[in-house]
């Protein structure tokens, strides 16, 4: 399975498992679908329309649900007081104060209509040229026993990957602008900044540089943006690696948009916030690490 949104590598019902790497929302529909028919297969239950419908319009009605829930939320109070701020320098004490958690960055950017934001965001990634993926990998990657090698590669790319997300919010002639990438957040290396993990913020109040120039400036491996600012910052990690039978209700797809979950806070903020989310999917008899 392979397309923009969502890219598989194995098969969840062999020994070995899938992985998947989503890369939007789409993509976590159409891979919570298809882990729903891996488990008709297995149960062998025969996948005939009217079953393969019922599961399309349960997995969009509970994507539907989940995303009306997290409306209902609203934009966290630490990053309204920031966004109300009228003064640098008053922006600037609050950025030294607060501390942002990813999941509040994930109602922000869900939520920022309810303030009157518009919201973009960039999701750039610098992979070293030996460890790119060709053609020839991909028609590899296909046989069932080249799993491992492909896990093994993806490992190292995810290792030395430079990668960036960025988010910009704008209202009329006010924007602001939060970018972090993996060294920033990462609790087990040696961060540069001295409190640990952050993101970086800068908005119109710096008046440097408009919105446009700060966007393009962030296109670049090496991001240089004079003047922003560290927020001390509380990533959240998803399992690399999942059984089936871990999930509460034993159907990993039902969790995947789920208010309350073992693979809480849920892959739709991964997505929002980093724009990609990968797991591991095997069957209980094979699970293994």
């Amino acid at each position: 399975m392979q397309n923009k949104h969502v890219t598989r590598f194995g098969n969840p019902n062999s020994p070995l498992g899938a992985m998947y790497y989503v890369s939007d929302q789409e993509g976590l529909l159409l891979m919570a679908i298809e882990l729903e028919h891996a488990r008709h297969l297995k149960e062998g239950v025969p996948i005939a329309k009217i079953i393969s419908d019922l599961t399309v319009d349960r997995m969009k009605r509970n994507q539907i649900l989940f995303h009306h829930h997290l409306s209902t939320k609203g934009v966290p109070k630490n990053l309204q007081t920031l966004f109300s701020a009228t003064k640098k320098s008053d922006a600037q004490k609050l950025c030294q104060s607060m501390i942002i958690d990813e999941h509040d960055l994930f109602l922000l950017i869900h939520n920022c209509n309810q303030i009157d934001y518009l919201h973009e965001s960039k999701f750039l990634t610098h992979v070293p040229e030996h460890l790119e993926i060709s053609e020839e990998d991909r028609k590899q990657f296909k046989e069932e026993e080249l799993f491992r090698p492909l896990t093994k590669k993806l490992g190292s790319i995810f290792r030395e990957r430079k990668a960036l997300h960025a988010h910009l919010f704008i209202k009329d002639n006010e924007w602001h602008c939060f970018y972090f990438d993996f060294k920033d957040i990462e609790e087990s290396i040696k961060n540069h900044w001295k409190h640990g993990c952050h993101i970086h913020y800068i908005s119109s109040l710096w008046g440097q540089r408009s919105p446009q120039e700060m966007w393009e400036a962030l296109e670049l491996r090496q991001t240089r943006i004079p003047g922003k600012y560290h927020i001390k910052f509380e990533p959240y990690e998803y399992p690399g690696q999942i059984s089936k039978e871990q999930s509460t209700e034993n159907s990993l797809p039902d969790e995947l948009f789920s208010i309350k979950s073992n693979l809480d806070p849920n892959p739709s903020a991964h997505l929002a916030t980093r724009g990609s989310w990968s797991i591991t999917v095997s069957t209980p008899s094979s699970n293994t690490k």
